[in-house]
Formats: C-alpha cells, sequence, structure tokens
C-alpha cells in the first residue's frame, strides 16, 4: 500500500524529519497514518502532540479519521485501556491551526504579559476601516507640518492620490507583521539599505544572469545558422554580438559592469536567404529577446556607482520617512485595539511570540511548559509559515534540549502565500541541514515523497518539462532537480484513449480574427477580451471532446470505459472575478452545462436567475428577454438556430 519513502516517513524515529513531499505524494494521508501508528502503538498519548493544519477544516478533518482509526482498533479488541484512554484524551489534543494554537496559549497566559483576559478577536472588516481612518489621520497631520521629504514622496511615489500612499504604507506594515520584531526588524532592513556593497553585488549578478540568458539566445540563434559560405556575416554578426554579453559576465563590480555596457549598437541584421522561413522566424526571435535584455541591462548601469551612491544615501532619506510613518501607524492602531479590547491574528501571533521568549531571546518559562508538555510537534505546509510563526515552533521544540522532536511537511514549490508574508526560506534551511556536511550532533532525516498519485503522465511529464526549464535557485528559489520532479505512479490510472495521454500546450492570439472554427454562437459575442478569447476556444474544445466518439474516459464509480461527458470536465482558474464570469458566460452562450463557483450573490448566480425569470413569464407571458433565457436553459436546450426559425416563422409581435 505504501511506497518505500512514504513507509520511511511513517516510521521515522522522533527526531528533526523534513518531509519534502510533492503535489499528489500523499503527504496528508502519511502524516495522519504516522500519527495514528505512534498513538496506536503506545508510543505516545494523543494529548502528548501538537499538530498544526493549516486549516480549520484540515484540522477537524484529521480529528476525525483519528477517532475512527481509534474505533476500528476497539471493535477488534486490541488493547482496549489504551484505546479507551485515547478517545477520551482525543477532544483535548492540541490538532489545530496555528492561530488557534497562540490563541489558547494567550487564554492560559494572558496575565503575564498584562493582556485583558475578555479580549476577543476583532471583526476583519471593522478592523480595516479603523486602519484606513487612522492612517488617513495621519497623512492629513503630515500635510500640516510642510515636510519637505514627505511632500517629495506624495509627489514623485504616488500620482498625489491619498490612497496611493496609505497603500504603500499598508504594505510595509503588513510585511512588518511576519517579521518577529516587527518595525524594528524593517528599522534594521534598512540600517542594510545603506551598504552601498549589498545594492552593487545584487545588481552586478543581475547583470551576469541577464547576460548568460542572452548568450544562451545567440547560441541557439548561432546553431540554427551555422558557419557556411553563404551564411558568414550571419554567423559572425551573431558571434560578435553574443561576445557583448560574455565581455559583461567577465566583470566583476558594478564600474566594470557599467563599463563593459556602456552603448552597444545592434548592427542591422538580416538572415540569409538560405535559411527556411522557420528558421529565419527563430533567429529573428531569439536575437530581439536578447536585445529586449540589453535594454535592461542598459537600464540598470546607467550609471557609475559614484552616482549610484549619491542615490542610494537620498533614498535612503524617503525610507526613513516611510518607516517613521509606518511606526507612526503601527503604535497608533495598537493602542486603538486595546481600547477596544480587540486584536487581529497578527497580534495573537506576536504576542504568543512575546511570552515565549525572553528579552535576550532565550526561551521563557511558559516555552519550557510548552516544551515538557508536547512529545511530538507536526506542522503541516511549513513551506508557508512565515518567520513569527517559525520562530513560535523553535521556542516550543526540544531541539533546544538537544532532542529534536519537529516532523515538517511541506513543499518548496507549492509556497503560494508570500503576499501573506510566508517564508519558504525556513523550509529551505531545514532541508540544507540534514544535507550539510556539518553535523551538529543531532538526528536529523530527510525523506523525498516525490510520487504523484493524482495525475496522469501526460500532466507529469508535461508539468516537469516547464519547470524544468524556468525553474531555478534565482526564479523560484530552488532549482529543479530529479528530487523535485515528480514521478508517476504506474498503478493510478486505467489505459484510455490516446488524447487523454498528450499535454497541449496553446497560445492564444487574442489580437488575431476569431478563428473559423468558432461556430455562430459564439460570433454574436463581438469584440472579446483576452480571456474571452481563451474561453472561447475552451468551449470549442470542450464540444470537440464531447461530440468525438473515440474520446474514452474510464469511469471509476462503474469500473468501465464509456465517452466523455460534460460533468467529466473541469476548468482551472488562477483566480474568480471576472474571469470566472467571462467562462461562465460563454460557456453558457454557447449551450454547455456549466457550474461556476465565483463567490457571486445569491440572486445572480445561474439557477436562481433560471427560476426567477421562469416566474416572471407565468406572470407575464409576453416577456420576451425572460422567455428567451428561459427556454435557452440547458434544462429545455433551445438553440440560436430554432429561435431564428420560430422568428422568421412570424417576423412581427411577441416571441
Amino acid at each position: 500500500m505504501w511506497t518505500t519513502n512514504q513507509k520511511a516517513a511513517i516510521d521515522a524515529p522522533c527526531a528533526d524529519n523534513i518531509v519534502s513531499a510533492a503535489a499528489g505524494s500523499g503527504k496528508t494521508a502519511v502524516l495522519v497514518q504516522r500519527i495514528i501508528s505512534r498513538v496506536l502503538s503506545g508510543e505516545v498519548d494523543i494529548d502528548k502532540l501538537l499538530v498544526v493544519t493549516f486549516t480549520n477544516a484540515a484540522a477537524a478533518e484529521m480529528k476525525s479519521r483519528l477517532m475512527k482509526e481509534i474505533m476500528k482498533e476497539l471493535n477488534r479488541g486490541k488493547n482496549p485501556d489504551h484505546l479507551n484512554r485515547q478517545l477520551m484524551l482525543i477532544n483535548n489534543a492540541s490538532i489545530c491551526t496555528i492561530d488557534s494554537f497562540c490563541l489558547n496559549v494567550l487564554r492560559n497566559n494572558f496575565y503575564k504579559i498584562g493582556l485583558d483576559p475578555a479580549v476577543k478577536v476583532g471583526d476583519a472588516a471593522e478592523l480595516e476601516l479603523l486602519k484606513r481612518d487612522l492612517l488617513n489621520e495621519i497623512i492629513e497631520y503630515y500635510y500640516t507640518l510642510d515636510d519637505k521629504i514627505f511632500l517629495d514622496i506624495v509627489n514623485f511615489y504616488t500620482s498625489r492620490k491619498d490612497t496611493e500612499l496609505t497603500d504603500l504604507v499598508l504594505q510595509i506594515f503588513n510585511f512588518s507583521l511576519s517579521l518577529p520584531e516587527g518595525m524594528n526588524d524593517i528599522k534594521k532592513l534598512r540600517d542594510k539599505f545603506s551598504q552601498k556593497e549589498i545594492w552593487q553585488k545584487h545588481f552586478v549578478n543581475k547583470a551576469h544572469l541577464i547576460s548568460k540568458k542572452a548568450i544562451g539566445f545567440y547560441e541557439q540563434a548561432i546553431k540554427i545558422v551555422s558557419f557556411s559560405e553563404e551564411t558568414e556575416e550571419n554567423f559572425r554578426s551573431l558571434h560578435a554580438e553574443k561576445n557583448y554579453f560574455e565581455n559583461v559576465v567577465r566583470a566583476e563590480n558594478w564600474d566594470d559592469v557599467y563599463k563593459a555596457v556602456g552603448v552597444f549598437e545592434f548592427p542591422r541584421f538580416t538572415p540569409h536567404k538560405s535559411l527556411t522561413p522557420s528558421e529565419k522566424e527563430d533567429v529573428k526571435f531569439y536575437r530581439n529577446s536578447a536585445k529586449e535584455l540589453y535594454k535592461s541591462l542598459k537600464n540598470d548601469f546607467s550609471q557609475n556607482s559614484r552616482v549610484l551612491c549619491e542615490d542610494v544615501s537620498k533614498t535612503a532619506l524617503v525610507l526613513d520617512k516611510f518607516i517613521e510613518i509606518t511606526s507612526s501607524f503601527s503604535e497608533k492602531y495598537t493602542s486603538e485595539k486595546r481600547s477596544k479590547g480587540v486584536v487581529d491574528f497578527s497580534d495573537v501571533e506576536h504576542l504568543t511570540l512575546d511570552l515565549l521568549k525572553n528579552t535576550d531571546g532565550s526561551q521563557s518559562d511558559t516555552a519550557i511548559g510548552l516544551m515538557n508538555k508536547f512529545d511530538e510537534i507536526y506542522v503541516d505546509e511549513f513551506q508557508d509559515c512565515n518567520s513569527v510563526q517559525a520562530e513560535i515552533f523553535r521556542l516550543i521544540s526540544r531541539e533546544n534540549i538537544g532532542f529534536p522532536n519537529m516532523f515538517r511537511v511541506g513543499d518548496m514549490k507549492q509556497s503560494i502565500y508570500g503576499f501573506r508574508g510566508a517564508e519558504p526560506s525556513h523550509f529551505k534551511a531545514a532541508l540544507g541541514k540534514c544535507d550539510s556536511d556539518i553535523k551538529d550532533g543531532l538526528v536529523r532525516n530527510k525523506i523525498i515523497l516525490n510520487k504523484n498519485f493524482r495525475s496522469r503522465k501526460s500532466i507529469i511529464d508535461a508539468v516537469n518539462g516547464i519547470f524544468g526549464e524556468i525553474m531555478s535557485e534565482n526564479c523560484g528559489d530552488i532549482e529543479y532537480t530529479s528530487d523535485e520532479y515528480l514521478y508517476y505512479n504506474e498503478n493510478s490510472y486505467e489505459d484510455v484513449c490516446e488524447d487523454l495521454e498528450h499535454f497541449d500546450f496553446v497560445l492564444i492570439d487574442t489580437e488575431a480574427d476569431i478563428p473559423d472554427e468558432v461556430n455562430n454562437e459564439n460570433e454574436a459575442l463581438g469584440e472579446l477580451k483576452a480571456i474571452e478569447a481563451e474561453a472561447i476556444y475552451v468551449a470549442n474544445r470542450i464540444k470537440e471532446i464531447v461530440n468525438d466518439e473515440n474520446y474514452i474516459v474510464y469511469d471509476k464509480s462503474k469500473s468501465v470505459y464509456r465517452r466523455a461527458k460534460f460533468s467529466d470536465i473541469v476548468i482551472l482558474l488562477r483566480s474568480g472575478g471576472e474571469k470566472a464570469a467571462a467562462f461562465n458566460r460563454i460557456l453558457s452562450v454557447a449551450s454547455i452545462p456549466v457550474y461556476c463557483e465565483m463567490g457571486e450573490g445569491y440572486y445572480d448566480s445561474s439557477e436562481v436567475v433560471f427560476l426567477t425569470n421562469f416566474l416572471k413569464i407565468i406572470d407575464n407571458p409576453y416577456d420576451d428577454v425572460a422567455l428567451l433565457s428561459v427556454l435557452r436553459h440547458p434544462v429545455i436546450g433551445f438553440t440560436d438556430d430554432e429561435f431564428v426559425s420560430i422568428r422568421l416563422s412570424k417576423t412581427k409581435g411577441y416571441f
């Protein structure tokens, strides 16, 4: 049932265990099975575990699965005393989100930090309004000071709209919430800003990366042209341009790169007529891509290091003012929350951290108490922890006394909460400790779960192919190597038709005319936006699939092969809103039954609109708009051609 690596994760001894679990690798099942195994074997009581999940739903599901497994074992008559004890303890087990855990810690220790025991988590909408009101007051105050730097910020960093300024302040404030020391950490980052070596090293490294990418484009173009008597001029011209970027790579400091970038004139270039039209297009593409990279280089290195340092000094004054405004806002916001007897979730984490850490950074008595309470700590989705959360886990773990007891599960590739302050570098550092040749005497285990049980081989191969090209240390914070690849599980799917065994990567030219294959139903939509062009392509592709007798799918519920149906198809979007609405509208126009989670209002959902229009025509049979809406609904299924025929049969009067 379990793969070798899954079994290793389940059976690993209590230590510093870090599990890198790719998408679809069964990591939740492994995590649950490990906890069940350790509880059922009697190695640990369930209330001695801290299990931190990402959502409340995940915590509830895990607790439910644990109860079911315990009941199964009880029904088998195994170790009833121990299992009955676990059933009694499970309601008090710490299986929860990080927010729930921190709230519980605060409620049990409120008196240690002078917190009102009646404090509650404030309403998010009300707190957002409070933020805006306080920021507007602070901005108004700064206008009265006639502060030159503040006025420069208004003039140069906004289009003179206060909302843009408040948004910038909120960005700094929200970032500070993910840092252990909040605004104090922001001030430390500001100090680093003035160190010109850091700036210069960053941009020199960036110039090297850009130039190496350009060199790669030229190598592809040169490979196409190759050297011959006819293409010699093209060949030498491409080599000369490639050599320019190689000189940039050889430059070691800011001024050397500045000189190497200089001013470069790209000569007129015409691919030789001996090349095929396709080859000519490819050469032009690679060369134009390199020219775009040159523009980026020229933009970054338009001045020498002396001028750069002057600019950095001026910018530092602006940063100081932003930090001053943000600190003032932070203090007022905290004071207002305290006076109202409320906290927000970031307060909960920071107050918990204050409880767990002494002023010198060591464990407090509260932290030591929690460390002694929890024999093992499990953290799911560790790649999406921020620095505050990572520090909380460190303070309550037994690594502090030489006996690490954390079991962390995550995947660098699936870190999607950077906008909330998630810091995947903590997960990366934990993996690095396992790989390091420098041992600290602690037991550290790295376990890789990379066999995918969720997707077909065609999907997995496509994902590996794409991310193998685009994901690297500099783009995604990780090298997409064999350790990061997804591997297909041979027994995941039944054999199906060849159409399901390949992956189509479609680029839609939204500026081009509507393609011929778009049917008359869609032509009536008029001018298209980009997302609508995609939706039309998808609508036609869905019809092709459903109308193709040879397009066969395997129905797991009935264990049979059958033709594809509309309900077999799902469309995934990065976000809902207008995109989902566009797909919903266009698929409906194409007479494709569709269900869409758009977060729409109750009365805007297609089901309610259908019933409302049905009631309208009962009330007024002459309401043509409501009548047509009902008739073309998939429940009834009239087509546009049928509507036209009806209208042509009688061109006047109500429909």
